[in-house]
């Protein structure tokens, strides 16, 4: 996963390379709602798992 990262930011951040791929670092906006997302990721995840948790069992399963 690191040497995922460090491509990722090389070809991003190094501005020949962005060029040539066609990439650039997000905006602003693209930054705000990758990390909203992020965020209700982790909320429905935690929502599932409650649920599932509070569910009552019917015996076993099949």
């Amino acid at each position: 996963m690191v040497t995922e990262v460090a491509l990722l930011a090389a070809f991003l951040a190094i501005p020949s390379v962005a060029h040539l791929l066609g990439g650039a670092w997000p905006e602003p906006t693209g930054w705000a709602l990758a990390g909203g997302a992020a965020v209700v990721l982790v909320l429905v995840d935690g929502l599932v798992k409650t649920a599932r948790r509070r569910r009552p069992t019917t015996g076993s399963p099949s």
